[in-house]
């Protein structure tokens, strides 16, 4: 029972977190370099030094590479094109977001081999 409540707990951070990225680039129009390496950063020192000191893989502690991916794929969609559609317009973001999703499902759902291509590199390969 704990381990779904901790599921339920991440789950819930991941959409505050995400939440809050996207509010804070939509309202601030703020899409450079030096956002994206701190919050970057910020994310993944600590899980960078653990996993240097215990010897593990980087995908060990999931919910930093979590949070990075969804910050990426966050900054990318809501930087795709700001400066050519004005965010007061009615359709400029929903088109963004079903873009978003058919990318989405291209990549995890059908059979392509593009996940593997992509994400092959972060996952380990001696099986620690």
């Amino acid at each position: 029972i704990y381990y779904n409540i901790s599921r339920v707990g991440i789950s819930c951070f991941m959409f505050l977190t995400g939440y809050g990225h996207a509010m804070y680039f939509y309202a601030r129009n703020n899409y450079c370099s030096g956002r994206l390496f701190q919050v970057l950063f910020r994310l993944n020192l600590s899980a960078f030094f653990l996993c240097a000191a215990m010897n593990r893989p980087y995908i060990l502690y999931y919910a930093c590479p979590l949070h990075t991916m969804a910050f990426l794929v966050t900054y990318g969609i809501l930087k795709f094109q700001h400066h050519n559609l004005n965010y007061q317009q009615r359709y400029g973001l929903r088109f963004k977001l079903i873009f978003l999703a058919i990318l989405i499902f291209v990549v995890w759902d059908l059979n392509t081999g593009l996940f593997d291509l992509l994400f092959t590199p972060f996952f380990s390969r001696t099986g620690k």
